[in-house]
């Protein structure tokens, strides 16, 4: 994995953590949202189930609410999910415990 060495102001990311309930943001996830709201880039995260993908989403909303409504940030947000997938070994996974 590659992650550039960029940062959020600590205001956001705080803003970010409390709202999502998160104690901080790793690594990748700040770099993203660093690419998303300040640079006003695309960004594709590549990541297995579980690792924090959902945080770069949903944290667009609450940086918009604050910091980045400076920068008249105007975009949307496409989420590619293997939902199905994930709900059928999320069940295996239930029905083995069960056996």
């Amino acid at each position: 994995m590659v992650v550039e060495s960029v940062y959020l102001e600590n205001g956001i990311k705080q803003i970010i953590c409390n709202k999502l309930g998160i104690p901080e943001l790793k690594i990748y996830q700040e770099a993203a949202l660093f690419h998303i709201c300040m640079e006003r880039k695309d960004v594709i995260i590549s990541a297995p189930t579980g690792s924090g993908k959902s945080v770069c989403f949903q944290a667009i909303s609450p940086i918009r609410e604050s910091a980045c409504t400076q920068n008249q940030l105007n975009s949307f947000v496409l989420v590619v999910s293997p939902l199905r997938i994930l709900m059928k070994k999320q069940a295996d996974a239930l029905n083995k415990l069960d056996s």
